[in-house]
């Protein structure tokens, strides 16, 4: 269950208390102070824009909604409008059941000046995944809305990539260390140094409009980084459910890319994974593959999200 506590102060914080069975984030924002609560990876309403990532403007624009009455994208867009929804309870359900007793709306509880967007991930007769982006001046965050379909579209869970606030911490310490400290700190896997390190975290917290307009910049380098990856691949005699590609070519085009790894997965047949990071539990980076019926299924409690980019790339994050 998500808890809005009041307050304000001027920056972007978060403590993680784990537990066994459930664990609780609070975010400091300049627009308040928020409180996650998840039990068994299931959360109820995710309140947004002290989670929002620094961005500067991108290229990429999301398409102007064409609202039908009672259809996800309108679902959605009404959940999250900042004047209210009256009808709010009629499209709740299953892990989102709790909400109905809130006096207020998702969208009544974020602040006005947040601009939101919406697009359409995945929609079937009987599912559908909208992606929700905030934005406050220079700053966005993604959620990911899931409805099923019964006798009208109802959103039963939403999902966001969970522990950015810590990845956020780090970067803010990294770029107050000394040469000095640098030095003394970065010298424990070769190549991994202090810029790479700085850099990875800063892309793990990217919004999705900021990752896919990186793999767009550096899509000759992505690519010459898959033909070394299929090259090893092909002396490959058996692949693991999760196999780390490994060459020295590979090592130093991963680490000019800020990437953590890049792996093959056995239940994904013709899928490379080129990971840029993971915290606890979750994971983001790339796919590519030419045939995209071997990719993930876009999942609530797995793959939160699998989003085309083009040309057989995908950006990707789980949970």
């Amino acid at each position: 269950m998500i808890s809005v506590l009041s307050g304000s102060v001027n920056c972007f914080d978060a403590v993680l208390h784990d537990g066994s069975a459930e664990w609780e984030v609070i975010l400091f924002g300049s627009l308040g102070v928020w409180s996650v609560k998840s039990c068994a990876h299931c959360w109820s309403i995710v309140l947004l824009v002290p989670l929002l990532v620094h961005a500067p403007a991108m290229s990429q624009k999301l398409p102007t909604l064409g609202l039908s009455p009672g259809e996800p994208l309108w679902v959605v867009a009404n959940l999250f409008k900042a004047s209210g929804f009256t009808q709010k309870n009629q499209y709740l359900c299953c892990e989102q059941e709790t909400e109905k007793n809130s006096p207020t709306t998702w969208g009544e509880a974020i602040p006005a000046q947040v601009k939101r967007e919406y697009l359409t991930l995945f929609q079937d007769q009987e599912e559908a995944v909208i992606q929700a982006v905030f934005t406050y001046e220079n700053s966005m965050v993604d959620y990911y809305v899931y409805l099923r379909r019964s006798d009208s579209w109802k959103v039963q869970a939403v999902r966001t990539f969970a522990g950015s606030g810590i990845i956020r911490n780090l970067v803010e310490q990294l770029e107050k260390l000394s040469t000095q400290q640098r030095n003394r700190f970065f010298v424990q896997i070769p190549g991994e140094d202090y810029q790479f390190t700085l850099n990875n975290a800063r892309l793990i917290i990217s919004s999705d409009r900021q990752l896919i307009d990186y793999l767009q910049q550096k899509k000759s380098s992505f690519i010459q980084l898959l033909k070394e990856a299929k090259s090893v691949e092909a002396k490959l005699s058996y692949i693991q459910n999760q196999t780390s590609i490994f060459s020295e070519k590979i090592h130093r085009q991963r680490l000019k890319l800020a990437l953590q790894d890049v792996e093959l997965r056995r239940h994904f047949p013709g899928c490379y994974f080129f990971i840029v990071g993971r915290t606890a539990d979750d994971t983001v980076g790339y796919i590519f593959t030419q045939n995209p019926q071997v990719l993930p299924k876009i999942d609530k409690d797995l793959f939160i999200v699998v989003r085309a980019i083009g040309g057989g790339w995908y950006l990707f994050k789980t949970t």
